[in-house]
């Protein structure tokens, strides 16, 4: 269970000569804080000469400080970075003063601490966090926390996979947690297919054996999200069979894990649950299907786009029939007349009766590239 905390300060400000122009096109650049340089830049910067030799007492004070005064996510999270590079031995002690209590009231500036610790790409930070993972006396919560946060090491070391896998599988556990342990292992292979290949694959290997031989149903699900983190075409031929499962929830799992798959993998399988016989998972099929066709820009196929406008006036729940016009928007925005068509159609008989649904009107007037007026 996640919380977010969010607020914005505005102020209008005349740009200073040093200041970098922006291209809104690339997307290294982090918004709502103009940073001196890009992401992939700003990382090779030297640490600043205030920050070394700062005891980490004063340093996590002056951290605090940040998180309380309100500012920034890059402020405060890029204050403790840019620390542990000038510091590098400070990872133990602020490892030492997380464990001891010190964040346990700081929600905030505990999940930053993670990240801080992920992208300060130190030999000593990295080491830190993966023994959070690891280490036998680590709080659970603390423990999720930096599995989750160790898809963000710039250098995983080789062992990261196995150490993962290693507490995902711990019998010991309750199973929520191991189902974030094992959700986190999918992120990794996610985020590390780029820059560490070998490691993605091995964790992709892990994934793939527990969708195979799930030892339960527990663990069935998490391995299919896991496999929908990591998103990639090779795991797609062992989430299919999970289609058919018995258990809906698991069918609508399996549906979901199929969203970041390539329109080659996905729409396939996805079609052949357009028939299942419970709306649950079919809204999620369709919900899938309509997330690759806007991430892919493609259309689904044509087969899909009429199930979809046959289901349309037919759909006795209002959650899928917003599934149904979300896919046929999606398609209509991708060329396809016939999903058009289909929501024009539809959008005309809603505006005729007396009886007009509102919120049918919004759904359907929210993808129909037509105009209308209501009375």
């Amino acid at each position: 269970i996640g919380t977010m905390h969010g607020w914005v300060d505005a102020a209008r400000a005349e740009p200073s000569p040093w200041q970098p122009r922006v291209q809104p096109s690339d997307g290294s650049w982090s918004w709502g804080l103009l940073l001196d340089a890009p992401a992939g830049e700003a990382l090779d910067a030297p640490v600043e000469a205030a920050l070394v030799g700062l005891a980490p007492p004063e340093a996590v004070e002056r951290y605090l400080a940040l998180v309380h005064g309100r500012r920034t996510t890059a402020e405060y999270a890029g204050l403790l970075r840019e620390w542990l590079r000038a510091n590098p031995a400070g990872a133990e002690a602020l490892v030492a003063m997380l464990e001891a209590g010190r964040f346990d009231d700081e929600p905030l500036a505990r999940s930053a601490l993670y990240y801080a610790l992920a992208t300060a790409d130190t030999p000593q930070a990295t080491a830190a966090l993966v023994g959070l993972v690891d280490g036998e006396d680590t709080r659970l919560a603390h423990r999720v926390s930096a599995a989750q946060a160790l898809a963000k090491l710039e250098h995983p070391p080789a062992e990261v996979v196995e150490v993962l896998a290693a507490q995902a599988t711990r019998t010991d556990v309750h199973p929520v947690a191991r189902g974030s342990l094992t959700m986190a292992l999918g992120t990794l292979a996610h985020e590390l297919d780029g820059r560490a290949p070998e490691l993605a694959a091995q964790a992709r290997a892990r994934i793939e054996g527990w969708l195979e031989a799930p030892t339960d149903d527990d663990a069935l699900s998490s391995a299919l999200l896991a496999a929908g983190n990591a998103g990639h075409d090779a795991l797609a031929d062992a989430i299919a069979p999970y289609l058919r499962h018995e258990q809906p929830r698991i069918r609508q799992k399996a549906a979901h894990a199929l969203r970041q798959m390539s329109p080659q993998e996905a729409f396939p399988r996805l079609e052949r649950g357009l028939d299942d016989a419970e709306p649950s998972v079919r809204v999620e099929v369709l919900a899938s299907a309509a997330e690759v066709s806007r991430s892919h820009g493609v259309p689904p196929p044509p087969a899909m786009i009429d199930a979809a406008a046959d289901g349309l006036g037919q759909a006795h729940e209002r959650s899928e029939e917003r599934a149904l016009i979300a896919l046929l928007g999606e398609a209509a925005r991708r060329g396809s007349d016939d999903a058009r068509g289909a929501l024009r159609a539809q959008l005309a008989q809603e505006l005729a009766r007396d009886d007009r649904d509102p919120a049918r009107l919004r759904a359907l007037g929210a993808h129909a590239d037509t105009h209308w007026q209501a009375d």
